[in-house]
Parts: C-alpha cells; sequence; structure tokens
C-alpha cells in the first residue's frame, strides 16, 4: 500500500498521523519486514480510544486500515 493510500484512508476515518513512514525491521538474521510505522496525532488516539474501548495505541498486527 501506497503512503498516498495510507493518507487517503486515515483522511477518510477523519484521523490525523504525526508520523507515516515505511520502516523494515530485522527480526532474526536472515529475515526483514517491512511496514509501516503509523502514529496518530494525540487528539486523534483520544478520538479511537473513546470508539473502542479495547483500543491500544501500539498494534503490530493492524494490516488494514479499516
Amino acid at each position: 500500500m501506497s503512503k498516498r493510500r495510507v493518507e487517503r484512508a486515515l483522511r477518510a476515518k477523519g484521523l490525523e498521523c504525526s508520523v507515516l513512514e515505511y520502516t523494515r525491521q530485522i527480526i532474526t538474521p536472515g529475515e526483514v519486514i517491512g511496514g509501516w510505522d503509523i502514529q496518530l496525532t494525540e487528539d486523534c488516539e483520544d478520538l479511537v480510544a473513546d470508539a473502542d474501548p479495547g483500543f491500544d495505541d501500539w498494534d503490530p498486527d493492524c494490516w488494514s486500515t479499516a
């Protein structure tokens, strides 16, 4: 998914991010995975937390923009 597509999906939900960058992490020697580092603004985190009591501000398993 491209950066613009991620930004559009966030805007469509009324959310803003303070950081949006693609990063690569070394999991084990020889294994590198990539993924988006998305950090919402504090106001947006509060909105999401109010809407979803189970919200965790660090969810490494978020695989979609849903």
